[in-house]
This record gives structure tokens, C-alpha cells and sequence, in this order.
């Protein structure tokens, strides 16, 4: 019986947890002074970029962590 319990726990918690991984990265571009919004999520091995201000989507090459040092880098702020 503990077992069971056991695997039931186990089970839903293995459904529970979403395989999506998100940051929403917005501000104004340093050298252009554009305002970017885009949200770009790990969704198992893809990246999925959407800009929040046009609604385009597209998938990435790029790893999450890349998406968000790029980001970072033309001075957008990112979050979680």
C-alpha cells in the first residue's frame, strides 16, 4: 500500500511539472532606443521566440540561456 501512495505521489508530480521553460524580456534597445517585449521559452529541445509587440512566433536555433544573454546584451531587462 505505501508503495502505491508512493508511485501515485511520484506520478503526479511527474504531471504536474510543465517541460516549458520561460523569460519575457522587454525594454528599450541602447542603440536604437526601440521598445522590444519578446517572451522566449525552452520547450524540450526547441526555443520558441515570440515578439509580444507584432505577436510573431518563431522557433530558434539557439539554447535559452543564449536567447537571454542576446537580450541582455542590446540592453532589455529579462524575467522569469
Amino acid at each position: 500500500m505505501k508503495k502505491l501512495l508512493l508511485l501515485a505521489i511520484c506520478s503526479l508530480a511527474l504531471f504536474s511539472c510543465s517541460s516549458e521553460n520561460c523569460r519575457t524580456c522587454k525594454g528599450t534597445v541602447t542603440s536604437t532606443g526601440d521598445a522590444q517585449d519578446w517572451t522566449v521559452c525552452q520547450e524540450d529541445e526547441m526555443l520558441v521566440v515570440s515578439n509580444n509587440i507584432s505577436g510573431d512566433t518563431r522557433t530558434s536555433t539557439n539554447t535559452l540561456p543564449e536567447a537571454v544573454a542576446f537580450y541582455l546584451s542590446i540592453g532589455l531587462s529579462c524575467e522569469e
